[in-house]
């Protein structure tokens, strides 16, 4: 396509203009709030880590796609110089309930994950990571980590204009879209 109109001021519609912008497409992105990244993208902190099952299904395939994917979007954003607070430090979950401890017990014994994506670790180890004493192990997702969504959007969209490619229009609601007949759309 030649141009591209995107909806929303969020996570998903930066990374879209991001991409589409590096790619020399001209973007028109339509925000209805006065700010972009007013909504869930709002938050102060969010965690990044692949949601996946203890079997490979084709949802935990995707997730896990899409993680490597947002992990090298934002360091290759990061390393060209738009800044935001982040930290590539692993997450830990916590095998504080049974329900937990037999999922970890499954992930220890069958795990189809590489360890560089998920590994159970014990209490010890577990302790080690988290710098103080925990009472249950877990599982590690060493790759994982946290993102100021905010402050990520700003420079998703700040990297997006820099190409002259990128228009944004706030307080703008987009109340239909109506499928022309040569097969574009009309906002």
């Amino acid at each position: 396509p030649e141009h591209v109109a995107i909806i929303g001021g969020g996570i998903a519609s930066a990374c879209l203009a991001y991409y589409l912008t590096k790619k020399n497409i001209k973007v028109t992105l339509y925000c209805k709030d006065e700010k972009i990244a007013q909504g869930a993208s709002s938050n102060h902190i969010g965690a990044l880590f692949p949601l996946i099952h203890q079997q490979v299904d084709d949802i935990s395939l995707f997730y896990q796609q899409a993680f490597w994917h947002a992990l090298k979007c934002y360091k290759g954003l990061h390393n060209d110089g738009f800044k935001f607070s982040h930290d590539w430090c692993g997450l830990l979950e916590i095998s504080y309930k049974t329900a937990l401890e037999k999922r970890q017990h499954i992930f220890e014994k069958h795990s189809p994950w590489s360890k560089e994506l998920i590994s159970s670790i014990n209490a010890k180890e577990a302790s080690e990571l988290a710098g103080i004493k925990l009472e249950h192990g877990g599982l590690f997702m060493p790759s994982a980590g946290w993102i100021a969504p905010a402050e990520l959007v700003q420079q998703l969209f700040a990297a997006a204009e820099q190409t002259q490619y990128l228009t944004i229009k706030n307080q703008t609601n987009i109340i239909a879209l109506i499928q022309q007949s040569d097969d574009s759309w009309q906002l």
